[in-house]
């Protein structure tokens, strides 16, 4: 296992901190962590595990979608300071 530094601002409780890419990713015109493309392929893949176990034969996934760009490091944002 590797430890992994926190850079985000969010070290003891890492809630609001999707919320906060959300916003961030909104304010500057580009796609947040939590978008549509890459929902569909998240489920497309649970899906398809369960069908492969079920079936015990491979699965194929037929979804795509793009890595989301990382949240700028060392931003904290604060989202109730935008409303």
């Amino acid at each position: 296992m590797k430890e992994m530094p926190y850079t985000h601002g969010y070290a003891e409780n890492s809630r609001g901190l999707g919320l906060a890419d959300m916003i961030y990713a909104v304010l500057n015109n580009r796609k947040h962590r939590a978008n549509d493309q890459l929902a569909y392929h998240v489920l497309d893949v649970l899906l398809g595990m369960r069908d492969s176990s079920e079936s015990g034969e491979y699965y194929v996934t037929e979804s795509d979608c793009d890595r989301p760009e990382p949240f700028v490091e060392g931003h904290a944002i604060n989202p109730m300071e935008i409303i």
